[in-house]
């Protein structure tokens, strides 16, 4: 434990600097002394040690992050691709992205995969990958704005889609804020998306879920789809 006495404090009032001393008393306490109570910032501290004791099992044990990206010189020369960007990213359903030229690495997406901004959770930005979306010869991509969730394990080769309802929880949105880390631009680190724990229950009844919410993606889908043709039914009128 450290004590100093002495602060100085500059002080800018009119474009004129003055220099004032006054006596503080400051106690600096190593990370091993804090408490919840004394933690200055406590959204950063032992974001892991309290998902550690949450109750569930941790999205780690049965997913990835996708670290592994296809350069720019290795892509489809000349192409320009489908990628996900965050507007196509809505609450679960994946919006079918227009295609635009790469400008960097990418991910090549896998139907099943979960895509999840790595910031503002609260906008609810990710998806799941369905089978329609990545058809084509050059299927769909991912950026570096984005973490690619995929199963491994008991999940490998399955969809991740019985996350959606989980994901779409306040208390699971506030769990993601508070692991948001930087000060330009917050986001997410893999290891902390990873730490986040599910309940058992939506684990071990994941199939079903999943079911459940692949058919409403793809009713959305369609929905979607009719809207576009009666739109371009009245774009035809005269």
């Amino acid at each position: 434990m450290t004590r100093f006495s002495v602060l100085s404090v500059m002080r800018r009032w009119n474009g004129e600097s003055e220099e004032h001393s006054k006596m503080s008393l400051i106690v600096i306490k190593g990370i091993a002394d804090l408490d919840p109570g004394l933690v200055f910032s406590p959204r950063h501290y032992g974001v892991q040690e309290r998902h550690a004791q949450s109750v569930g099992i941790r999205i780690g044990d049965f997913a990835e992050v996708v670290e592994t990206r296809v350069s720019v010189k290795d892509l489809p020369q000349r192409r320009i691709l489908r990628i996900v960007h965050a507007a196509d990213l809505q609450s679960g359903y994946l919006d079918r992205p227009v295609k635009t030229r790469p400008n960097e690495p990418l991910i090549k997406l896998r139907a099943g995969d979960l895509v999840i901004m790595r910031t503002r959770p609260r906008l609810q930005q990710f998806a799941v990958v369905d089978e329609q979306a990545i058809e084509g010869k050059y299927g769909l991509w991912a950026g570096d704005a984005v973490h690619v969730l995929r199963g491994i394990g008991a999940c490998s080769g399955e969809p991740l889609a019985f996350l959606v309802p989980f994901l779409q929880l306040e208390q699971t949105q506030n769990l993601l804020e508070d692991c948001l880390q930087g000060s330009i631009n917050p986001q997410v680190k893999p290891s902390d998306l990873l730490a986040v724990a599910v309940p058992k229950t939506l684990f071990l009844d994941r199939h079903r879920y999943t079911t459940e919410v692949i058919t409403a993606m793809n009713a959305i889908h369609e929905a979607r789809s009719t809207l576009r043709s009666v739109a371009r039914s009245v774009g035809k009128m005269q």
